[in-house]
């Protein structure tokens, strides 16, 4: 591996990591710092979100519920020149702000990041789904 493909990898990893923290702090101006302008969200269960739709969706939920991180797991990273993708699992609890803590949610999902002029690597693509429940819970 290269120097620079592997400052490229940390770096993605970074960013990924960043993703996770600001879910975490609910900070939507740090969430919204690892986003590039031309992000495209698809959630479950939902319409794809991008521009100012996703922004305002983000806002809500980092807003309304508290996000607890079980687990994060880094997968495989593949870069190709100005293009990245990262895979993860993860384990998190979504509560809403003035509720009950809700159920511990597993699943996985995919980035696609891009390496912007200034050289920060930012989401342009976010996919995930919870993985089913275990049988008999």
């Amino acid at each position: 591996m290269t120097l620079e493909l592997d400052a490229d990898r940390k770096a993605v990893f970074a960013t990924a990591d960043q993703e996770v923290q600001a879910c975490a702090r609910s900070d939507v101006a740090a969430y919204f710092a690892v986003l590039a302008e031309d992000a495209v969200y698809l959630a479950p269960n939902t319409a794809p979100k991008k521009g100012q739709e996703l922004r305002r969706w983000l806002q809500e939920f980092l807003e309304g519920f508290r996000i607890e991180w079980v687990e994060y797991t880094h997968g495989d990273s593949e870069i190709r020149g100005r293009l990245a993708y990262h895979d993860y699992s993860y384990a998190w609890r979504v509560s809403p702000r003035s509720g009950p803590d809700g159920p511990v949610t597993r699943g996985k999902g995919l980035l696609v990041l891009r390496k912007e002029s200034d050289g920060a690597w930012k989401i342009v693509r976010n996919v995930w789904n919870a993985n089913p429940a275990p049988q008999g819970k």
